[in-house]
């Protein structure tokens, strides 16, 4: 399931509106698309632009500052782990599909295919390994707190 229920988007759409780096007039998390670098608790923090209506729906969407988070299991990411490590050097039709259904899934876009380019599977590839190494890492923070 791609999107959050209808409470959790209210409650993070909420939280999006009180802050002061939301922008009314655009509905978006800083300037709309090109985001804004602020700093925020002492580090250097990348506004990300969104358009928050939208952003604030899918399980995959998390504020930059660390106000609302996204709403993959610990279970979602070790089958993409799992996935991932299986994945051979070159990969065939069935492979690119759910390649693009991994990919689809944790950035909310609905691409629908990759073509025959290499290096094109392998950003895709690349992006899925980034998420999951850094929701892992997200998860073990929690979990030590």
């Amino acid at each position: 399931m791609l999107f959050v229920n209808a409470q959790t988007k209210s409650e993070r759409l909420a939280i999006c509106r009180a802050c002061e780096h939301y922008v009314e007039a655009t509905e978006s998390c800083g300037t709309l698309v090109i985001g804004k670098t602020i700093e925020h608790e002492g580090e250097e923090v990348n506004l990300c632009g969104c358009i928050m209506p939208i952003k604030t729906s899918l399980r995959v969407g998390s504020c930059p500052l660390n106000k609302w988070d996204y709403q993959f299991s610990e279970e979602d990411l070790d089958q993409m782990k799992t996935w991932l490590k299986k994945l051979p050097n070159t990969i065939n039709a069935s492979q690119q599909m759910e390649l693009l259904i991994h990919y689809n899934k944790i950035t909310g876009q609905s691409k629908r295919n990759i073509g025959s380019c290499g290096k094109c599977a392998q950003n895709l590839i690349k992006t899925i390994r980034e998420f999951v190494d850094n929701s892992h890492l997200k998860l073990l923070k929690t979990k030590e707190n």
